[in-house]
């Protein structure tokens, strides 16, 4: 099945421009949502700042409610992107308090979470984007 899908054409339904003049979309392979299912299975965040699909809240508290993916984690393993990215532009300090230290990106977990037939507990949207290997 996985090899199934890895070889069907992915589609991108382009629905904006960002401030950088990156293309921000959908991702479709079939009739897949590949965005909303992500948020489903726990492998995404909801970007609260741009979001428009209000569905995708919803299947991130489904998510969170069965702690799929990356709510498996405990709280404190969990970062927000933008947080993490915030506080790493910052220098190390987190957004708006200037004292406690940049996020820490967390080794492993003993629980982890699947994502495409492989565990890992710290899979984001860069490995994606940048077609870098899952981390294991």
């Amino acid at each position: 099945m996985r090899i199934a899908v890895l070889a069907t054409p992915a589609r991108a339904v382009v629905q904006d421009t960002d401030r950088y003049g990156r293309t921000v979309g959908r991702v479709y392979v079939g009739n897949v949502d590949v965005n909303a299912e992500m948020v489903k299975q726990g492998a995404a965040w909801v970007y609260r700042k741009y979001a428009k699909d209000q569905s995708l809240y919803a299947l991130e508290n489904e998510a969170k409610a069965a702690k799929r993916g990356l709510w498996s984690l405990p709280e404190a393993e969990r970062t927000p992107p933008w947080e993490w990215r915030q506080a790493d532009r910052a220098g190390g300090s987190a957004g708006g308090s200037g004292s406690a230290a940049a996020p820490a990106v967390p080794k492993t977990s003993a629980k982890g979470f699947t994502c495409a037939g492989r565990t890992s507990s710290r899979v984001t949207s860069r490995h994606l984007a940048t077609g870098k290997p899952i981390p294991t």
